[in-house]
């Protein structure tokens, strides 16, 4: 029972924060998720503490409603950054070859030197 109450525990903010960061590599992601959920779990029984208002149950609720507030904004963020469908390329037609203007030598530009 502890071990399955630890998965959801930290298995549920690691997710969210999984989908939340979608530009990074698997490894970055699989990093900022399990810094991230321990982290959350950290400040939300931090919180708590402080605040005089401990309770594991309370802390499970408030976990799992940080969690689902931002799983939400995670697939709404996904949704948005979709890309958008290209139209098919068409190919281009090959253009016909230009025919080689042959090189002037040097007798055809001084024609015109020596005609009166």
């Amino acid at each position: 029972m502890t071990m399955l109450l630890m998965l959801l525990i930290f298995g549920l903010p690691g997710f969210a924060f999984w989908l939340l960061v979608p530009g990074l590599d698997p490894i970055g992601r699989l990093v900022v998720a399990s810094a991230a959920s321990p982290t959350l779990v950290s400040v939300v029984a931090g919180v708590m503490l402080v605040t005089g208002v401990w309770s594991p149950g309370w802390g499970l609720v408030a976990v799992f409603l940080i969690s689902g507030l931002t799983l939400p904004a995670a697939l709404a963020r996904r949704a948005r950054s979709r890309p958008p469908v290209l139209p098919a390329v068409v190919p281009r037609q090959a253009r016909p070859p230009v025919p080689a203007v042959p090189a002037a030598g040097p007798e055809e530009n001084d024609e015109w030197i020596f005609h009166p």
